[in-house]
């Protein structure tokens, strides 16, 4: 995110408000719709992908569209993090919650099936989304970042 960093650089808080109601655009119409659209014919779009080799039951693509929102939600903001250098703390977390996802997928796939392994992903998705949005709404630890998304010149 280039263009985030640029405008940081030069305290073009416009520009930054730009981006990030940009980025909740996209996520609102072509994420969820797409998500939602995928959830609904997921399986018979997989089927005539795989040219019927794969038959995803439907609690399994609505599982892989739910990871998928949660995803498109929190790399957004690990990516601004990344751009600014802020994103240490959020990469530790994120690594963490990758080892828990193999190690759940492993226990949830033997028990559940495939969609255990999927359950496991949506899991540390929905974890890294909820961890973002901690680590932006607490001040405390990364100043930073809550001056980049609600400076007081262009909120306040």
């Amino acid at each position: 995110m280039p263009e985030y960093a640029a405008a940081k650089a030069i305290r073009d808080w416009r520009s930054c408000k730009k981006l990030i109601m940009l980025n909740i655009a996209l996520v609102l119409s072509v994420l969820l719709p797409g998500t939602v659209l995928f959830a609904f014919f997921g399986p018979a779009l997989i089927s005539i992908w795989t040219k019927g080799h794969v038959a995803a039951e439907h609690s399994f693509v609505i599982l892989m569209a739910s990871a998928t929102v949660m995803h498109g939600i929190w790399y957004f903001g690990n990516n601004i993090l990344l751009s600014t250098n802020s994103h240490v703390r959020l990469s530790k977390f994120i690594f963490s919650t990758s080892i828990l996802s193999i190690f759940f997928g492993l226990i949830f796939g033997k028990i559940i099936g495939l969609n255990g392994i999927f359950l496991s992903i949506m899991l540390a998705e929905l974890s890294n989304c909820l961890i973002l949005v901690f680590i932006v709404l607490n001040k405390k630890n990364i100043d930073s970042f809550n001056e980049e998304l609600f400076p007081e010149n262009v909120l306040g």
